[in-house]
Formats: C-alpha cells, sequence, structure tokens
C-alpha cells in the first residue's frame, strides 16, 4: 500500500488534503486542470482505483492496510462518480 500512498499523496498538494480525489473533486468542480500539461487527473483516478481493488483482491493484506486500501478506494470511486 505504501507505492499506491505514494501515487495518490504528493506533499506540495495545496488542494483538500493533498490527495488525488481531492484534485479531481477540484478539476470537477472548477473546470481548472491541475495535471501535467494542463490535463485532468481522472484517468490517474481510474488507474489507481483499479490498482487498489486489485490489492484489495489478491494480495494478502494486513487488516490495516485492507482497511487502508478500502478507504483508499471508497475515496476515490466517490470523486469519479462510482
Amino acid at each position: 500500500m505504501k507505492n499506491a500512498i505514494k501515487q495518490l499523496y504528493r506533499g506540495k498538494s495545496f488542494i483538500g488534503d493533498g490527495g488525488t480525489a481531492d484534485v479531481i473533486r477540484f478539476e470537477q468542480e472548477t473546470g481548472i486542470m491541475l495535471g501535467k500539461n494542463g490535463g485532468s487527473h481522472v484517468q490517474k483516478g481510474i488507474d489507481m482505483a483499479s490498482y487498489i481493488q486489485n490489492k484489495i483482491l489478491t494480495q494478502n493484506l494486513s487488516d490495516t492496510d485492507r482497511t487502508l486500501a478500502t478507504r483508499l478506494l471508497d475515496d476515490l470511486n466517490s470523486a469519479l462518480g462510482r
């Protein structure tokens, strides 16, 4: 889960909690794209949601990691309107 957290949270973000889900929400609410070259974070959110879902289904996660993964996945899915 360490890799997923590194990918989802960047230390210098000023939007929400610094996570991809909050950036997606910001982009959807404002129309301002914050990705590289003015792109959206939606595809990153979709890719990371798939990655985390796969980890939940295929990895032997500790209870703590499973809880964290589920929370991250729920937050991404909420931001993506799923």
